[in-house]
């Protein structure tokens, strides 16, 4: 009889200590999955701007869930800007510089440009034998900024002698009517010149582009505390 209850105790034991195993085993295996399925990396992914190599616009890109949209018209014509310097000396010290790249590098951190206008447009023109300056440029008003004109006669030693204009040309004036200045007969339009300032969607960066007869004189470019400058002689 007491070897009966031994092996029956001993029995229970065994089958005890096989459910406490099972238990544990299968415990262990579940806590495999649930930690299976949060080793997903937690760090943020952060976005890194593409720039071509040896760029100088190491600029960490924020990031954003908005696409940047770039102006294919902008990108060509910075394209040609960024070209047309490289050949006056400009850009020089920058390995493997490649105007086209380097365009491209210039929008995707410029942003969406939420801005473009011409801060000022000279037109210097002959009419009747008598040169004439007709400037055009952006000025503060009560309202946001507000376009003025101002017509001047040009002599040959520099000087000028400003000329009235009716008030709705001085303030205000539409493109229609700066331009009808210089439309018609007798008029030679000497040479154009016209700043435009072009302000990314950051608000911290731009582009200033000044055009002679749209040939490129002067190149400035701020991109977040990046500064490059080139000027055409």
């Amino acid at each position: 009889m007491k070897k009966t209850v031994q092996y029956l105790s001993f029995f229970f034991i065994l089958f005890s200590l096989s459910i406490a195993v099972f238990f544990i085993f299968h415990s262990n295996e579940e806590g495999s999955k649930i930690i299976e399925k949060k080793s997903i990396p937690l760090r943020p992914i952060i976005l890194k701007k593409k720039v071509a190599h040896d760029s100088p616009l190491l600029i960490p890109q924020k990031t954003t869930s908005q696409k940047i949209i770039s102006n294919k018209k902008l990108k060509k014509d910075l394209t040609i800007y960024l070209t047309t310097c490289f050949k006056h000396g400009h850009f020089r010290d920058i390995p493997n510089f490649n105007p086209s790249d380097f365009a491209k590098d210039i929008l995707s951190v410029l942003g969406k440009v939420e801005s473009a206008i011409d801060l000022w447009r000279n037109v210097h023109f002959k009419k009747n034998g008598q040169t004439y300056l007709l400037r055009q440029f952006e000025d503060d008003g009560e309202n946001g900024s507000i376009k003025k004109m101002i017509y001047y006669k040009e002599f040959e030693d520099g000087t000028l002698q400003k000329i009235p204009l009716p008030p709705h040309h001085q303030t205000g004036a539409s493109k229609q009517i700066f331009e009808s200045y210089f439309s018609g007969d007798n008029i030679e339009v000497l040479y154009n010149e016209t700043l435009n300032q072009m302000t990314g969607s950051d608000h911290n960066s731009e582009i200033l582009v000044q055009l002679i007869d749209n040939q490129l004189k002067r190149l400035d470019i701020k991109l977040e505390g990046h500064d490059f400058h080139c000027k055409i002689p």
